[in-house]
């Protein structure tokens, strides 16, 4: 069962972060979707995204490791091209309605919330590259 205590104040703290207009989800809060999540400009194609994080049913005993960003976002490669976002998997079982699936592991017996995989998030879309690598086994 959801711990839909610590979820409303991680929500209500996601709402005072964000515009409260860009911060979705449903009365069973099974996903919370992130509407306009900024973009370092020049990084990416797109100055925002879109972001729909997955809570699992077992939360929080259970750590959040998924979510899934527009299918469309790529980086701006050098010389104007645009490269895929590492870690990001397409294709069958993986697309779902215009986004593609990422994951991200937590370590062993730590669970940072909904916060703390925003924070992960940040990190991510700050250099997805280091990232990646530095997460790497």
């Amino acid at each position: 069962m959801r711990n839909i205590r610590r979820l409303r104040l991680e929500l209500n703290a996601l709402q005072n972060r964000y515009a409260r207009t860009h911060v979705v989800f449903p009365d069973s809060y099974e996903w919370v979707k992130l509407t306009k999540y900024p973009l370092k400009s020049g990084q990416y194609n797109l100055p925002n995204c879109t972001v729909l994080i997955i809570i699992p049913a077992r939360y929080d005993m259970v750590s959040i490791r998924e979510c899934y960003v527009d299918r469309d976002l790529q980086l701006a490669g050098r010389f104007s091209r645009l490269e895929a976002l590492p870690h990001v998997h397409g294709g069958f079982g993986y697309d779902m309605d215009g986004y593609r699936w990422l994951c991200f592991e937590e370590p062993e017996g730590k669970n940072t919330g909904l916060i703390g995989f925003i924070d992960t998030l940040r990190a991510y879309f700050t250099d997805p590259h280091g990232y990646v690598k530095a997460n790497e086994d």
